[in-house]
């Protein structure tokens, strides 16, 4: 009762490797807006997006993550943090 895999376990490898590929071809593809060119005092990651602090107060998010993580409020802000699948600030 031998392993090896054989043809059939060639071919399921040979599709794995094509769909990571395309996945990442699509994750490049999907990359909203680059990070806009300033001065920040701090930069949060989450799954899709990320999110920087201004030195004015300010955040910008962007990234192919939901819009409602993309859209800030309004206001001055002091420290920021971004998650999976959220964004916290401290005002």
């Amino acid at each position: 009762v031998g392993g090896g895999g054989g043809a059939g376990h060639k071919l399921l490898l040979i599709a794995l490797a094509i769909a990571a590929l395309l996945l990442a071809a699509l994750t490049l593809a999907q990359a909203a807006t680059p990070a806009p060119a300033n001065r920040y005092i701090a930069l949060n990651a989450g799954r899709d997006h990320t999110c920087t602090l201004h030195i004015t107060g300010r955040i910008h998010c962007w990234g192919s993550g939901p819009a409602e993580l993309l859209q800030v409020p309004k206001g001055r802000y002091a420290a920021i943090s971004a998650g999976d699948w959220h964004n916290c600030a401290i005002r």
